[in-house]
């Protein structure tokens, strides 16, 4: 991408959730020195019969979502879009129960909180210690 050169380690391959832009929301928490903050905008209408049951399903998502983002010390944390629909990944089939699906995020973590975790905590669900790589394209310094 642009100048940006090296080697691509990691990618991910998701399943494709057909949406229309009327199912997308977008968030974003983040931290400032006394508290976090969550932003929650809507894009485009929301099918009128399905309004309380949407609400109320991304009410239930943003209060589990910031407790992850509080335990796990992150700093920020971007989904964008968030999509609610009854498109469901057991069989691609429509659903008449509304899911929730993370289409894209950009998330932080505190490295200062590594300490708190050991190998076998949350940040490492399968054994083995929280990798922060140093970003693509750039050249890690000997110091």
């Amino acid at each position: 991408v642009g100048r940006v050169t090296g080697t691509l380690n990691r990618f991910l391959v998701e399943p494709f959730v057909p949406h229309e832009q009327s199912e997308e929301y977008y968030i974003c928490i983040y931290t400032e020195r006394e508290s976090n903050v969550i932003l929650f905008h809507h894009e485009g209408g929301v099918d009128v019969g399905a309004v309380d049951e949407k609400v109320r399903i991304l009410a239930e998502f943003v209060v589990d979502l910031h407790r992850v983002f509080d335990k796990l010390h992150f700093t920020f944390l971007e989904i964008n879009p968030l999509v609610v629909c009854g498109w469901t990944p057991c069989g691609g089939a429509k659903s008449d129960n509304l899911f929730v699906h993370i289409l894209d995020v950009a998330a932080k973590l505190d490295q200062c909180a590594e300490f708190l975790f050991s190998a076998n905590s949350l940040w490492s669900p399968q054994g083995q210690s929280l990798e922060f790589p140093f970003p693509f394209g750039r050249v890690q310094t000997p110091e």
